[in-house]
C-alpha cells in the first residue's frame, strides 16, 4: 500500500515603503502592508521592530515591536506605526519596520520597509518650467538661453538657495552622465524678494564646459536639460519637486584642429638668418572655446617632440575670428638660431601644442613643411688684396685694393 504526500513550499513575505506627509500636530499612522507570495494553509507569524534612520523615535514616531499574525488562507497584514506631527521646519525624514523570526514562511535576508515622513511645513520649492534655446548641435563651450520659472509654496524660504542645471542623457539627477553648466549670472537666490510665496522667473545663459567631452571623441547625444532648485540642499523642505526634466535633444560635439599648408622660404639659410613661414590650418565641425598655441620647429627626423628638434617659435591663437569654423592662412617670419648646426631639416608645426582642446581627432595636429630646408655657414674667404705704391716714405699715404667672397 502505497501513499502520496504533497509538499508545497512555504510562501515569501515582502513588506511594502510608506511615504506621507507628517502633519503639524497629534498622530498620523503609517500603514506597512506585510504581504505573502501566495496564502498559506496555515497561519504565519512575522516579528517586526522599528529602527531610527534619520529619523528619531524620542521625537518624530513612536516606536513599535511585536508579532504580526497572518491568518491561514489570507496573504497579507499590516503593521501600525505612529508618526508624530509638529509644525517645525525640517527636511524629509526615514525610519525603518525590520522583519525577522517568521513562521510558515521564507522570509529574505534584510527585509524590512522604509518610512519616509514627509515635512508639510515651512517654504516649498518647485518648478513652474524650464524653457531654453538650446541647439540641435552645440559644442564644448558653447552658450544658449534658459528662462526658468521656479515657486515658492507654504511659507517663504528663510535661507539663500542655489539653481543648477545639467545636460542628461537618462534624465536622473546625478548619474555619471551629466555635464554641469555654468549659468550667468550666477543663479543663487538672496533677495528676499525672490524667495517669498509665489513664482520667480529670470533668464540666464548658460555654458557648456569646454572639457565636457574627452580628447579623440567625436560627438555625444543628450536627451535633457535638467534643473534642480536648491541643488545645495540647504532649505528644510521636502525635496519632491525640486528637479525638473526638459526633453532637449542636442548633439555635442568637439572640434577638430588640422593642417591645410605648410611652406618656407628660401630653400637654404645661414644661422641667424630669418625664415619665412607660411601656413594655414582649419577649425572644423565646432569653434574653439580655449586659446591654443601653434608650435614651429627644425626636425631632422621628422618627428614632432623628439631630441633633434630645434624650437623657432610659437603662435597664440586667440581670436574668436581665428578659432571659428574656416580656413585661417598667415606669414611669420622666424630667425634660424645661432647655434643651429648645418644640416637638412623640414619644418615642423604642431596645433594646440600644449593640448588645452578636447578635439574629435589629435592624429592630425602634425604638419611638415613642403619643402627641405638647408641650414649652411657661410664663409668668407679672399680673393686679392693690392697695395700701391710700391715703395713710399715715412707719412707716405699706401692705397689698398682687396676682394673677398661670401660661400654658401
Amino acid at each position: 500500500m502505497s501513499a502520496t504526500v504533497n509538499v508545497t513550499s512555504s510562501p515569501s513575505i515582502t513588506i511594502a515603503d510608506v511615504t506621507s506627509a507628517e502633519g503639524n500636530s497629534g498622530l498620523m499612522t503609517f500603514a506597512f502592508v506585510v504581504s505573502l507570495s501566495a496564502p498559506s494553509a496555515l497561519p504565519v507569524t512575522v516579528q517586526y521592530y522599528t529602527a531610527n534612520g534619520t529619523a528619531s523615535s524620542a521625537n518624530d514616531y513612536v516606536a513599535a515591536t511585536g508579532t504580526l499574525t497572518i491568518p491561514a488562507g489570507q496573504s497579507s497584514g499590516v503593521v501600525n506605526v505612529s508618526v508624530r506631527g509638529d509644525a517645525t521646519s525640517e527636511r524629509n525624514e526615514t525610519f525603518v519596520v525590520n522583519l525577522s523570526t517568521p513562521t510558515n514562511a521564507a522570509l529574505p535576508g534584510g527585509t524590512k520597509g522604509t518610512g519616509m515622513i514627509v515635512t508639510d511645513d515651512g517654504a516649498e520649492l518647485s518648478w513652474n518650467s524650464l524653457l531654453s534655446t538650446l541647439p540641435a548641435a552645440v559644442g564644448p563651450g558653447g552658450t544658449f538661453q534658459a528662462t526658468r520659472d521656479f515657486l515658492v509654496s507654504g511659507a517663504a524660504a528663510a535661507q539663500n538657495f542655489a539653481l543648477q542645471y545639467r545636460l542628461s542623457q537618462n534624465s536622473v539627477w546625478g548619474d555619471a552622465d551629466d555635464i554641469v553648466l555654468t549659468s550667468s549670472p550666477v543663479d543663487t537666490v538672496t533677495l528676499a524678494a525672490d524667495k517669498t510665496v509665489g513664482s520667480h522667473a529670470a533668464t540666464l545663459t548658460l555654458t557648456i564646459p569646454s572639457n565636457s567631452l574627452p580628447k579623440d571623441v567625436a560627438q555625444a547625444s543628450y536627451s535633457y536639460l535638467l534643473g534642480k532648485v536648491d541643488s545645495g540642499g540647504v532649505v528644510p523642505e521636502n525635496d519632491l519637486n525640486n528637479v525638473i526634466v526638459v526633453a532637449a535633444p542636442t548633439t555635442l560635439r568637439n572640434p577638430d584642429i588640422s593642417w591645410t599648408g605648410l611652406f618656407t622660404s628660401p630653400a637654404s639659410i645661414d644661422p641667424l638668418g630669418k625664415l619665412t613661414v607660411t601656413r594655414s590650418f582649419q577649425v572644423s565641425t565646432q569653434p574653439v572655446t580655449p586659446n591654443f598655441v601653434l608650435d614651429y620647429r627644425l626636425s631632422l627626423d621628422n618627428v614632432f617632440g623628439n631630441a633633434d628638434d630645434i624650437v623657432l617659435g610659437t603662435e597664440t591663437i586667440s581670436s574668436a575670428a581665428d578659432k571659428s569654423v574656416s580656413i585661417k592662412s598667415k606669414t611669420l617670419t622666424f630667425t634660424i638660431h645661432a647655434a643651429t648646426a648645418p644640416n637638412n631639416y623640414v619644418v615642423l608645426a604642431k596645433a594646440d601644442s600644449t593640448g588645452t582642446v578636447n578635439e574629435s581627432s589629435e592624429a592630425n595636429n602634425v604638419i611638415s613643411s613642403a619643402s627641405a630646408l638647408a641650414v649652411v655657414q657661410p664663409d668668407v674667404s679672399w680673393s686679392a688684396l693690392g697695395v700701391t705704391p710700391a715703395a713710399v716714405d715715412a707719412g707716405g699715404k699706401l692705397a689698398f685694393s682687396r676682394s673677398y667672397q661670401i660661400a654658401n
